[in-house]
């Protein structure tokens, strides 16, 4: 499905009204409340730079490949108060601070090139960072762009607030160069627009003498870490929970983030918004996350469209618009919109567990697609399948309602899930 294909279903689905109330939140003017004077420390136009207490931009920041802000202490609030906070290198992709380091080229199969492996988390950009500190608000209007990540929200921490905020990098579309006289990036290196990490729960394990098994139990504890009303697009994961539990994303507008490449020259995995964890160091690939658990944490009404570009392997799971992944129980998926994706609408893969989903609307994602050399009953050349609704390698007790309004699912799925004729190709 194209751009204006997607938009125009968006369009019709919803109508511009609902489309204008979803993504006006941030592009509002400064509030009047935040163009105060900010922190004594705070140095305008600077990067990077640690900040602590109450900080207020009034101007643009410019980074060249290096970290944005890094938050110092704990009860920072930082107010963008309308300006940005943007990232720069002449090496990366198109000219962003997205870029990719050559640790070892691996030489792929069949077509005889090279390719590269992102940054380490520890090397990557950021732009903003609340380095596992509490009680910390990023408050916008305001704009982030071109860093590997986004704004990192990092445990383990308490109430940790990031709302009204646009967190972009470069389109991922050819209109713009890519070429520069020391290297090559034709595809989007690994990047996440949010990443929350590391809010986990405090387990209780039992253990009285005389049983052998330990059991960590949930301790009711909440981190009230709140993402919403924001607008993230052009990374390869629009928001990623990683390790995390009792989040709360809602309202926010998840949309174009993929690898800005043809999906037959894909080698990573694209979503708009990834729940993840993996269960084992060996899974860590197929998950795309590292070892921990995500659990408990709520997805609610949030605009997710046109994300992913088809990408599906034989070693790896398949693009997907919000998809859950690893070690993942106890989430509530509920009342979102997913529409217009190139890859599955709403997933659980990979031993996702006791995950709820319902009154979420998932229509026109992706059903399947061929690459140019692709010949009828070739079984080599099978086309990729994808679902608005699908079960790859789940879990148990997984609960999908009917009451989501969708058109495909996979096997694995009940059928009353979907509408009737679910299984055809929607044209």
């Amino acid at each position: 499905m194209t751009r204006s294909q997607t938009a125009r279903t968006v369009a019709a689905t919803l109508g511009r009204a609902a489309l204008a109330s979803l993504t006006c939140v941030v592009i509002a003017q400064p509030s009047e409340a935040a163009d105060t004077t900010s922190s004594s420390t705070f140095v305008q136009g600077k990067c990077p730079q640690v900040v602590t207490g109450r900080v207020v931009l009034k101007m643009d920041i410019i980074c060249h490949d290096t970290d944005g802000l890094i938050v110092g202490a704990n009860n920072t609030t930082i107010f963008l108060n309308g300006y940005s906070i943007k990232c720069t290198d002449p090496l990366g992709y198109k000219f962003s601070c997205q870029d990719v380091i050559v640790v070892e080229p691996v030489l792929l199969p069949l077509t005889g090139t090279t390719t590269t492996t992102a940054e380490s988390e520890d090397t990557r950009e950021i732009g903003i960072d609340t380095n596992r500190k509490s009680n910390v608000q990023i408050i916008g209007p305001g704009q982030v762009q071109g860093f590997d990540v986004g704004v990192r929200l990092l445990g383990p921490a308490d109430k940790v607030v990031l709302k009204k905020v646009n967190v972009t990098g470069p389109d991922g579309d050819a209109d713009l160069a890519t070429e520069t006289s020391a290297t090559v990036i034709p595809n989007r290196p690994e990047t996440d627009g949010i990443l929350i990490k590391n809010f986990v729960e405090h387990g209780r394990c039992y253990n009285d003498g005389h049983h052998t098994n330990c059991r960590c139990n949930d301790d009711d504890h909440a981190h009230e870490v709140d993402v919403q009303t924001n607008s993230v697009d052009n990374h390869t994961v629009g928001i990623k929970i990683e390790n995390s539990s009792r989040v709360f994303v809602r309202m926010n507008f998840i949309h174009d983030n993929n690898e800005g490449a043809e999906s037959e020259t894909s080698f990573r995995q694209n979503h708009g918004l990834l729940v993840c964890a993996s269960p084992s160091v060996e899974a860590q690939e197929l998950t795309n996350c590292k070892v921990g658990v995500s659990r408990r944490n709520r997805i609610h009404t949030n605009l997710v469209v046109d994300n992913g570009m088809n990408a599906s392997f034989p070693d790896s799971d398949p693009d997907g618009a919000l998809t859950m992944t690893g070690n993942v129980r106890d989430n509530l998926i509920t009342h979102n919109t997913v529409l217009g994706n190139n890859g599955d609408g709403v997933s659980v893969r990979d031993g996702a567990a006791a995950n709820r989903i319902s009154n979420n609307i998932v229509l026109y994602n992706s059903t399947t697609e061929t690459t140019d050399e692709y010949v009828v009953g070739d079984p080599a050349e099978e086309p990729r399948r994808f679902y608005d609704i699908a079960a790859r390698a789940a879990g148990p007790y997984n609960s999908i309602n009917p009451n989501n309004k969708c058109l495909t699912d996979s096997p694995g799925v009940d059928q009353a899930v979907c509408n009737q004729g679910e299984n055809e190709e929607w044209k």
